[in-house]
This record gives structure tokens, sequence and C-alpha cells, in this order.
């Protein structure tokens, strides 16, 4: 299916972080993070049209919400992982105004997936671990620990064949050393079997998304292209050509689009 992907690129605004995509609306949900004219880093989340990428709502969060990860569910919210504090926000999809925070025992969580159907959270954090999080009693139930990952830099989740997908982040490790830039692919339906896939020539991989009819993954490098890898081969089948830093990706097998931000560039490619 990779030769059926045509591009398109729309100009939003730089250091734009992750997203997450409500197919039923057909919006997408961006974090940013930024600084304003003194310095400070500030942060914002975006509601946009998934066909045309027009702002739809956005709310520019309070100094103590350090929005990073973000997660539709089917009840109509946004999850919101809190990087800087170790907490959750929740806030409304019709206008992004803010539900409730509650705290979380996690490190900080950098990105998060909702599982609707079993009314779970994975949450992804520092030392390679997704927490899992029972969002009705809001608390942690469980954890997969990734061997060789610094952190977990994201997530994303295909409800249809229950697989988890998560990347490594950068290659150089806070204490100076290096690891292998990678994904991992978790089949949470087979006992959270653990596949790994390396990315070879980038020194990061930021985002990961998982089309579960080619079995093909989309892989965000810091090289301004997707490295699409066939999961079943292992192989490497093409590149995408994106924009400046892209950090995160996600498949919308509705209409079979990849979306792509581009921090650096200041676009989101589909």
């Amino acid at each position: 299916d990779v030769e059926q992907y045509t591009g398109a690129k729309r100009t939003l605004l730089t250091d734009l972080h992750e997203s997450a995509f409500d197919p039923s609306a057909k919006n997408l949900f961006v974090t940013r993070t930024f600084e304003d004219e003194n310095g400070k880093e500030r942060y914002t989340i975006y509601k946009l049209d998934a066909k045309t990428l027009d702002v739809l709502a956005k709310n520019d969060l309070e100094e103590d919400y350090a929005a990073n990860g973000i997660a539709v569910d089917n009840k109509g919210q946004v999850w919101v992982t809190n990087a800087d504090n170790g907490t959750i926000s929740v806030y409304r999809q019709s206008d992004l105004t803010h539900i409730k925070t509650f705290a979380i025992d996690i490190s900080h969580p950098k990105s998060i997936v909702i599982d609707n159907k079993n009314n779970l959270a994975y949450v992804g954090a520092a030392e390679g671990k997704i927490t899992v999080l029972d969002i009705n009693q809001e608390r942690p139930i469980g954890t997969i620990e990734l061997d060789g990952f610094e952190s977990v830099a994201s997530l994303s989740y295909d409800e249809q064949t229950n697989q988890l997908i998560a990347t490594s982040g950068t290659r150089e490790t806070q204490q100076g050393t290096f690891t292998k830039p990678q994904v991992a692919k978790v089949d949470l339906a087979h006992g959270k079997k653990v596949d790994r896939y390396d990315v070879k020539n980038t020194d990061a991989v930021l985002g990961a998304a998982y089309n579960p009819v080619s079995k093909n993954i989309f892989v965000a490098t810091d090289e301004s292209v997707l490295t699409v890898i066939n999961s079943e081969t292992k192989k490497v089948i093409t590149t995408i050509d994106t924009g400046a830093d892209t950090t995160d990706v996600r498949y919308n097998p509705k209409d079979k689009r990849v979306y792509a931000v581009n921090t650096g560039a200041g676009t989101l490619s589909v």
C-alpha cells in the first residue's frame, strides 16, 4: 500500500509535539511546547480538522501543565500527560476545556494511548517502562518493561489487532552512552510478546504507527523522513519525505492516511 501515498503539507506552528486522531469526528489533536518572548516554556493543545488542518479549538495551558503525550477516548475526552510533574489531565474533545487532573506514580510520562474496549491506558515513560492504567479507577495496574530502551519516547495503538508500538527516542542516553534506535511491537493479544526493529542511519526514532493490513510500521526519524518497515520481514520497504524534525506519526485505518508532525518545520504532513 506504500505506493498509494501522496503527500500533502500544511504549515501550522513550530514545536508541535505529539498527536492523536479521532476517527469518529475526523479531528486531530496536537500538543505544542514552545518558548515565549521571555524565554519561558509554554504549552498548548490544538484541535484540528483532519482534512483541512484548520484550527477548530485550542487551550493555552496554565504553568503547571507541561503537556506532552496526547490520546482520545470514545467518551468525548482528550487525555494528556504532563511530563514535568507526573500527572495526567483530561479535557473535553468539543472545546478542549479542562475536566480534571490526577497524579500517577510515573517518572516523566511522555506518551499515552487508550484502549477503549478494555478501558485501559498505556503510558510510556523513562527507563523503558510502559505503565498500564485502569482509566475508570485512575490507577496503575501493571507494567511492561522494554530492555534496551532509555525511555519510551512515543506510543501508538492499533485497536483492531491489539498491537502496541513503542519507540526508543534518541540514540544518546542521559549518561552519554549510546543505544540502538529501535521500534518495539508489543502483541497485547498474545501474552505481550515483543518484536524489535532496528532503525539504521538515524540518531533518533521519535514516533511510529502500525498498519494492520500491510503489516507496515511507519517510523518518524530525525532525518525528515518516515521509514517504512515491514513487521514480518523486518526490512525497510521505502522512505517518505516529510519535514524537518518529524516527531510523531499516526495512521487512520478508515481513510488509510498517515499523519506526521514535523516539529522543526512547524508543519503537518498527510
